[in-house]
């Protein structure tokens, strides 16, 4: 009895362990929101400088990830 007792508890703690790093390295989403969002871009102008334009009113997902290798992924539509 005594070792079916530590084999089960040593399945429970790793359980938990494993439990805990898939919360550790989860990925988050986000909508956006098109009335507080906008995108700004620059051109380079035949090496005269910089022009700046906006698009107002992006809708899409921004998704983070918490993972030692992740990162950030997005996806947006920009109204024409």
């Amino acid at each position: 009895m005594k070792g079916l007792r530590g084999k089960l508890g040593s399945l429970v703690l790793a359980i938990g362990l494993v439990s805990g790093l898939a919360a550790i390295a989860r990925a988050d989403d986000y909508q956006t929101d098109p009335v507080h969002s906008f995108v700004i871009f620059r051109v380079h102008h035949f090496g005269a400088g910089y022009v700046y334009g906006t698009f107002l009113g992006p809708t899409g997902t921004i998704t983070l990830d918490d993972s030692p290798m992740g990162g950030v992924r997005a996806s947006l539509r920009l109204p024409s």
